[in-house]
């Protein structure tokens, strides 16, 4: 989502967090961050900000627990054959059974 400077203040506090993409989330928390670390903006509107901030940030978070999961229950029972690998130069594991005694 691009546009001005201004239409990316108003996502900042309108949009409904839950509606936004990570990356949409993610950069409106770092506008909001840098306007709170200017430090030139009254109380209210700070505090407003913070909140919004901490909204996004459980919704990052939440997504990124999403895709997480989602990987990890891709790749459960995955193995290295499943990706077409070939172990055929792969050196046979140590058998101390078939250890010959001199």
């Amino acid at each position: 989502m691009k546009g001005t400077l201004e239409d990316m203040k108003q996502m900042e506090t309108s949009a409904d967090v839950t509606t936004l993409s990570f990356e949409e989330a993610f950069r409106s928390l770092q506008n909001l961050v840098e306007r709170l670390e200017k430090g030139n903006l009254p109380l209210d509107e700070s505090v407003a900000l913070f909140e919004r901030g901490t909204q996004l940030v459980r919704h990052c978070t939440a997504l990124l627990d999403k895709a997480e999961l989602k990987i990890r229950t891709l790749t459960q029972d995955f193995t290295p054959q499943d990706a077409g690998a070939n172990f055929a130069d792969e050196p046979e594991p140590y058998d101390a059974t078939s250890f010959d005694e001199a």
